[in-house]
Formats: structure tokens, sequence, C-alpha cells
């Protein structure tokens, strides 16, 4: 009787040692994810780790410098371009000025306003301002130079970066004119 109550109560040998050899297991395994998150990485696994974060905040420092150039260079060439425009559109001349009947000496002639303010759009940004007021008054009032005025004032609003403005002075050519319209919609597709 003794041998049948110790079989019922305690488990063989055999079992004991499968039971001790699965709680070794699973107490290796505890140890051994607990030892890597606590143990430090080497140097060399550092070194990877730190490199792989510089090469993505470089790429990323990058990426964004090509942005930014991309656009200021956008913005540039279409300057560049509005000046090409301003520097190569023909102005009507005295010649021209007679046919349209007007008088060359009178000094509140368009085409001599039209002229001082084309002059003022070559150069700098201060002047530009004095020509966009210029430019103004005459696009606005009905004159035989309106549509040149409203193509000059918009080319002076790509010049001091006033996008907005110029596609509105732009649009308004179009339906004033087809003046130019070959560049106006180049213009167009290099502010948009």
């Amino acid at each position: 009787m003794d041998n049948l109550n110790k079989s019922n109560f305690y488990p063989s040998d055999k079992k004991i040692d499968a039971l001790d050899a699965i709680l070794l297991a699973k107490s290796d395994q505890e140890r051994l994810a607990e030892w890597k998150t606590k143990m430090p990485l080497p140097p060399q696994e550092k070194r990877k780790k730190n490199y792989i974060g510089l090469a993505a905040l470089l790429l990323s420092i990058g990426i964004l410098i090509y942005t930014a150039g991309y656009f200021i260079l956008k913005v540039d060439s279409t300057v560049q371009f509005a000046d090409n425009l301003i520097n190569t559109t023909v102005i009507a001349s005295a010649g021209d000025m007679n046919s349209r009947g007007e008088n060359a000496t009178n000094p509140d002639n368009n085409l001599i306003k039209l002229n001082s303010a084309v002059d003022l759009l070559k150069g700098d940004n201060a002047a530009t301002f004095e020509a966009i007021e210029i430019l103004t008054q005459l696009s606005k009032t009905k004159n035989k130079y309106q549509i040149e005025a409203v193509w000059f004032t918009a080319l002076a609003y790509v010049k001091v970066g006033n996008n907005k403005k110029a596609t509105l002075e732009l649009d308004r050519l179009k339906s004033l004119s087809n003046y130019q319209s070959k560049n106006v919609n180049k213009l167009l597709e290099r502010i948009d």
C-alpha cells in the first residue's frame, strides 16, 4: 500500500526531471529576455543606430534644401522672365502716337506716361512701385494705351512678387484683347 500511495501523490523521477527541464527552460527564456533589455548595446551596434539616424537626418535636410531651392529658383526664373518681357516688349513710337491721334508735346500724353513707367520698371523695386501707380492709373481709364498698361502692370506685379494681382491683371488682359497672348499664357503657367 505504501507504493500505491506514493505513486498517487508524488510524480515519478522521470516526471520530475521533465518538469524541471520545462521550468528551467522557461526561466532561461525570461532571463534572456530581461538581459537583452537591460544589457547595453555593444559599441558597433550603437554606431549602426547612430549612422542610420544620421543618414535619415541628412536625407531630410537634403530634401528640405532641394524643395526650398526649387521654389526660390522658380520665383527667380519667373521674375527674370518678367524682366526679359519688360525689356523686349516694344512700346508704341511717336509715329504710332500720331496715328492714334495724340500730340507728342502734350504733358498729359498717355504714351509719355507709359514710357516713363516702363523706364521705372527697369529700375529697382522702389521704382517699380512708382511704376505700378502710373500703370494702374493708365490701365483703369479707357485710353489708347490701356492694353499695354494692363500688360506692364501685370509684369510689374510679377517683378515685386505679387502673383495674385499679376494673375488678375493677366486675366483682365486676356478678356480685353489677345495682346501678347503667348507670353500671357507662359507667364500664367510660371506663376501657378
